[in-house]
């Protein structure tokens, strides 16, 4: 079936108004929708695709859209996670095991909590904890419906035809799927407090807790007895340790940690003092919502941060807009490498709370270069 009418009455015309803009009998219009006659030339086909900016495929109905694709895809879904998950947790379930595959219902339930922010159900607990049918019932189709819309519009724009076979469907899909939780979860704007703490400090590029279990790994199929006990009681330690630090983990209170002996030290690139005060004194009186926004951001600016925030909160920003303008000033006579060796050369940076006019240094390497 074709889409002329699903497209028209998605852009609210009737067959008269469509007619006018095509230049075309409202009357031949409705037998083609109505498939009761065709369009004998391709170019009126294309005229009409050109008018709604589809292609002449999708609009004789040849490719999938994202309900057809839907229709198709999540029975095997459905089917393909709850095989596999029943499988794992030796959960009896009605009926034959066609699909298992950890890694997909890994990358699902991954997948489904980061979109959520956490905030949605994962399919399993859509049952009852003594369920062993688990069919897939309006419900349960309209939530996977929701979560995997996006992806089926995504497969649905690669114009694919309605005869490819539902194993190359679902096979582009659990390829989607992975790459976009793998894209996800390496987003650190979806990160959670806890997140942010372990990337911190159980995995950056000078430790990390993963390459270890790696290595714990490697060593315990190919390594000496003696290396995989080391390697297996080394990530023990670490295992232990991460495992007491989620169990006291408080939010707060580790972001206040950061904030004192990270943030504020090291993000004071011209003595800005007061700005750096001003946000301590704020935050350490309980303005909660500013040391999540500093967080949210880090790596920024402090000071383009702290001005981001007062203007979200109609606060007077005009004295951080000229120390941003100072700020980027500064950033530019720092750009000279011939400046920086003068720096290097002349003045011990060293020096605890010594405060520099790198303004008015530059102005004597700039004399100095003259003579």
């Amino acid at each position: 079936m074709n889409r002329i009418k699903e497209l028209r009455q998605k852009n609210n015309l009737t067959l008269k108004q469509l007619g006018q803009k095509l230049n075309m009998l409202d009357s031949t219009l409705s037998q083609y929708e109505n498939e009761k006659r065709k369009p004998k030339k391709e170019e009126t086909w294309q005229k009409i695709a050109d008018y709604f900016e589809v292609s002449v495929p999708y609009l004789k109905g040849l490719t999938l859209d994202a309900k057809q694709l839907a229709k198709r895809l999540i029975p095997e879904i459905h089917q393909s996670y709850f095989d596999t998950w029943c499988f794992l947790n030796k959960h009896r379930k009605n009926g034959t095991y066609h699909d298992y595959s950890p890694e997909f219902v890994n990358n699902v339930n991954v997948y489904i909590t980061l979109i959520n922010n956490d905030n949605s159900k994962l399919p399993v607990e859509l049952y009852s904890d003594n369920e062993i049918e688990y069919k897939l019932s309006k419900k349960v189709y309209k939530y996977w419906e929701v979560n995997f819309s996006s992806i089926f519009d995504e497969i649905s724009s690669k114009e694919v035809s309605s005869n490819t076979n539902n194993f190359f469907l679902f096979d582009e899909f659990k390829k989607i799927l992975k790459k976009r939780k793998d894209k996800l979860a390496q987003n650190s704007e979806s990160l959670t407090a806890l997140g942010f703490f372990y990337k911190a400090e159980f995995d950056n590029e000078v430790f990390s807790e993963n390459r270890m279990h790696d290595n714990m790994r490697i060593m315990l199929m190919h390594g000496k007895l003696e290396n995989a006990k080391k390697a297996i009681n080394k990530y023990f330690e670490v295992i232990t340790k991460l495992k007491n630090e989620v169990n006291n983990f408080n939010p707060d209170d580790y972001f206040m940690y950061r904030l004192d002996n990270i943030v504020l030290p090291t993000q004071n690139p011209f003595n800005a003092n007061l700005i750096m005060n001003e946000i301590y004194k704020r935050v350490h009186n309980g303005d909660m919502d500013l040391l999540h926004f500093i967080m949210e951001n880090d790596g920024l600016s402090l000071i383009k941060v702290y001005y981001n925030y007062k203007k979200a909160k109609n606060e007077d920003t005009k004295y951080l807009s000229k120390l941003q303008e100072k700020y980027k000033q500064r950033l530019k006579l720092l750009s000279d490498d011939n400046f920086i060796s003068y720096l290097s050369t002349h003045y011990d940076f060293s020096t605890p709370n010594k405060i520099y006019d790198i303004e008015k240094i530059y102005k004597k390497y700039q004399q100095d270069r003259k003579h």
